[in-house]
């Protein structure tokens, strides 16, 4: 017998009731779809698209609305204001907000997430300081995005003190131009004293009465002058100026004063600059002959020009190693004669040495700086060469002098005198020299 299930107008067999859902599943309409909403879309639980079928407001059909948390659309994703500069408050540009697993997200303060936000109220996204959160400050910029700049700074209004010299705040703070500015212009509030008031507001009542004070006007005691301040004749520790007391005035005409000539400081209390007619040795000038032109003895880099003065390695010397008789026949001091800048001497200078002792002597070598008469430095360290033999190429076979000891190779044999042969490349400082360079040999006895 037949099973029947009795429908709204009347009965159903059994088996045509599983007909009518196979017919559903395989895609003709399904007669068991629903659309609570009314908004033309089923409901996903009946196999259609509707994630939320009692709101008409959501739908596949809808827009996104950024940053209140709800899928509108029903994409699985929620839109979300972009928060580039991290303060939590976002801009005017959305996307979808990712979930801390790191997938998509529907979920209720999805727009919390690190670079979303639930609101677009930050005027600039990129300064994380600037948002409607942040406290306005004087500083030319809509700090807290309401629209007005430096309207509220803090320290607006409150009590400052100026550029003077007293402590007392004799004025307020005013945003001008983007910046705090103090409008105390009263001048130097000084000390009264014995009428029981801080009038200098330092903290202190009547502290210059009864004794001398630099600064308070009235020359007292030990104080060369008191002009209540620095002044073309007084400097502002009360002692009278003098180019080279260590004490700046600029009142003065004085340009600097560490005390004496500086790298940066003349001896006149100017400046150092090439070409101001004063020569200033720690600065690294030669000369100064008031201009910077070449040609007249002092060059645009206030360094001597031309000739020479017989310059002489005063610090090169040759010392014995070991072994002691070693002296010099003849050729001491060497004179490699005209010398001009990145050139080699020529011919070799000749150089004969002794030995007066009885055993093997080996030389010891250090060379130095060349420098002038004003004890420049001219040429550097390393430009003297030596050989044993004549005719020895200067760049390959020569032994460098050096700043550090160098052993030369030759030996020196008891009772036969020996010649050594010198030259050097004029590696000058100063490449406008060109003069007789002289090299005096210091035997240092060391046994």
């Amino acid at each position: 017998m037949i099973k029947l299930i009795r429908a709204l107008d009347g009965v159903i067999p059994l088996f045509m009731l599983g007909l009518v859902l196979s017919i559903g599943l395989i895609g003709i309409p399904n007669a068991f779809a629903t659309d609570d909403d009314g908004d033309l879309f089923d409901s996903i639980a009946t196999g259609g698209t509707d994630c939320n079928d009692t709101d008409p407001a959501i739908n596949p059909g809808q827009s996104e609305i950024p940053g209140n948390d709800v899928d509108e659309d029903c994409s699985g994703f929620v839109a979300c204001y972009d928060d580039a500069d991290g303060d939590t408050f976002g801009g005017d540009t959305s996307s979808d907000a990712s979930s801390a697993s790191g997938g998509l997200s529907d979920l209720p303060d999805a727009c919390l997430e690190p670079g979303f936000s639930e609101n677009n109220s930050d005027c600039n996204d990129s300064v994380n300081a600037i948002n409607p959160g942040a406290t306005e400050v004087c500083d030319g910029a809509d700090n807290n995005c309401d629209g007005q700049i430096d309207e509220s700074d803090p320290l607006i209004g409150n009590a400052c003190d100026g550029a003077d010299a007293d402590f007392c705040n004799e004025g307020v703070f005013a945003c001008v131009a983007g910046a705090l500015d103090c409008s105390d212009t009263t001048g130097d509030t000084l000390e009264v004293c014995d009428d029981a008031i801080d009038n200098n507001c330092d903290g202190t009542i009547d502290e210059f009465c009864g004794g001398e004070f630099c600064g308070d006007g009235v020359t007292e005691g030990a104080e060369q002058c008191d002009d209540g301040a620095e002044s073309v004749t007084c400097d502002s520790d009360c002692t009278a100026v003098v180019c080279g007391d260590g004490t700046l005035n600029t009142s003065a005409g004085e340009e600097c004063d560490p005390g004496g000539e500086s790298v940066t400081c003349d001896l006149d209390c100017t400046l150092v600059a090439c070409g101001d007619g004063t020569t200033n040795i720690t600065a690294g000038e030669a000369c100064d002959d008031g201009n910077t032109a070449s040609g007249d003895g002092c060059n645009s880099v206030c360094q001597i020009e031309g000739g020479g003065s017989g310059t002489t390695q005063t610090s090169g010397n040759v010392e014995i190693l070991e072994t002691c008789g070693l002296a010099f026949v003849s050729g001491n001091p060497v004179n490699y004669g005209q010398v001009f800048p990145n050139a080699i001497s020529d011919p070799e200078q000749q150089l004969v040495i002794d030995n007066t002792g009885n055993t093997v002597a080996t030389l010891l070598v250090k060379g130095g700086d060349w420098k002038d008469a004003e004890n420049v430095i001219v040429m550097n360290v390393g430009s003297t060469k030596y050989a044993s033999t004549a005719s020895q190429d200067y760049a390959t076979l020569k032994t460098a002098l050096t700043g550090a000891d160098v052993v030369v190779t030759a030996t020196f044999d008891p009772v036969i005198d020996q010649d050594t042969y010198w030259q050097l490349q004029a590696n000058l400082l100063n490449n406008n020299f060109a003069g007789d360079l002289t090299q005096t040999m210091d035997f240092t006895v060391t046994c």
